[in-house]
């Protein structure tokens, strides 16, 4: 049965994928007015991500979704813990902390909502980063003018402010870490400046290439000159970002994919485990003597964890100094680290249901741990939303992988071509968002 776009997706979809597309963008449009028009202060940027997400919550509502009992028990274990926490510590969590816990488990059921996979939003995405990348690539000054990333962070961010005033670099509008003290690890445009684009700081246009790059492994995994295209599009967007992370784990998981693929799905459930424990011997070995950068910023995550007692491991309830620059210790902090392992199942996709392939969410669970050992970026609302969504529409069994058995050649749905719902049926799309 053929029909149209305008039939076949309701309006509130359309609200769900624009408002998906304003969370990705919304400190580069609120540092635009900052810098052109009136001032932002923190307060302005939580309302309106408040407001946002709630819509977002609610359009998720009216379109319906079926979250599976995984999704449903995960989360009912972690609400779980956190109010063991709260009561038998008198621990009284940040707000912002219980926002970053919900927030991509939010955006899941809101990818499971979609009836049609929203392709085009996520190219719209990529395509208008790179045009901007570009555009500061090109004519840095012009960018910081009508950007200018510093201004905007030291207006709502209170810890930007402290290390922001004095540095080098904060009379031209760049984000605090564009450049680097000890000089940039790639330079890969010659001027030691770290690209960071419409996500206005380097990690995060680095974490959004990870993101991406696992995106296209999935959706073009039989079409292998196309992933290979697009994984070095984001190989390029995290030299330029000098984000050493993002191009490791990009070039790890692009070459190792026909191998990965064929991974055991109980094996997979290892993977996260293993990782942390691989990463916990390094720093073992190299903690004795002199502490190099790497060593250093591991220790801000393993030192708490060695000290913790037992009831702290299983439900939280300690503080630490430096949590904010360990993603693994803040989140631990309120739900313990049985917590946060639930979390990292639940929010990689591992545990959610079998439409999604094991080694997807080992991908997704490698990125996660290996970014929550550097800081709690990963939980930005930035790149967050994109990674919920997205491991929604595969668990829903929308979006399914570009291949000639199950679409024309024209594409997918957002390119016009084939897509089937939950039940099996296929139907024509003419375009989509």
């Amino acid at each position: 049965m053929k029909f149209s776009v305008e039939r076949a997706v309701s309006w509130h979809q359309r609200a769900t994928a624009s408002t998906i597309m304003l969370l990705v963008f919304m400190n580069f449009f609120l540092s635009i007015i900052n810098s052109n028009i009136f001032e932002i202060g923190s307060y302005n940027v939580i309302i309106v991500q408040l407001i946002l997400t709630f819509t977002a919550v609610i359009l998720t509502l009216l379109n319906g979704f079926r979250a599976t009992n995984t999704i449903l028990i995960s989360l009912y274990v972690i609400i779980f813990i956190a109010i063991c926490n709260v009561l038998y510590n008198n621990y009284m969590p940040d707000l912002t902390l219980v926002y970053n816990i919900l927030c991509i488990p939010i955006f899941i059921l809101c990818g499971m909502s979609f009836r049609s996979p929203p392709v085009r939003v996520y190219m719209n995405v990529f395509i208008f980063t790179f045009i901007i990348v570009l555009f500061e690539v090109i004519f840095p000054d012009t960018f910081t003018k009508i950007v200018n990333p510093l201004s905007y962070y030291l207006n709502t961010r209170d810890w930007v402010s402290v290390s922001g005033d004095n540095h080098e670099y904060s009379e031209i509008g760049l984000y605090v870490g564009a450049i680097r003290p000890g000089g940039s690890f790639f330079d890969f445009i010659g001027d030691g400046h770290r690209v960071s684009g419409p996500f206005l700081e380097p990690l995060s246009l680095g974490y959004y290439a990870i993101i991406t790059a696992i995106m296209s492994i999935y959706y073009f995994q039989y079409r292998r000159s196309r992933r290979y295209i697009c994984c070095i599009l984001c190989i390029v967007l995290a030299l330029l970002a000098d984000t050493r992370i993002a191009v490791a784990l990009i070039v790890i998981f692009s070459f190792s994919f026909p191998m990965v693929r064929r991974i055991p799905r109980l094996f997979a459930l290892f993977v996260p485990t293993i990782t942390f424990f691989l990463v916990f011997i390094i720093y073992l070995i190299n903690s004795f003597g002199v502490r190099d950068e790497l060593i250093y910023r591991l220790s801000i995550t393993f030192d708490p964890l060695i000290n913790l007692t037992t009831s702290q491991f299983l439900i939280g309830g300690f503080d630490v100094f430096q949590k904010g620059d360990s993603g693994l210790v803040y989140v631990s902090s309120f739900i313990g680290v049985i917590g946060f392992f639930i979390l990292l199942y639940l929010i990689s996709g591992l545990i959610i249901n079998r439409r999604i392939p094991p080694w997807l969410g080992v991908y997704m669970s490698v990125y996660i741990m290996v970014s929550s050992f550097f800081g709690g970026a990963f939980f930005s609302i930035k790149t967050s939303s994109l990674l919920g969504v997205f491991i929604g529409l595969v668990a829903s069994g929308v979006l399914k992988p570009m291949n000639s058995n199950s679409h024309s050649r024209r594409g997918n749905a957002g390119f016009n071509g084939d897509v089937t719902d939950r039940r099996g049926r296929t139907s024509s799309l003419t375009c989509s968002y």
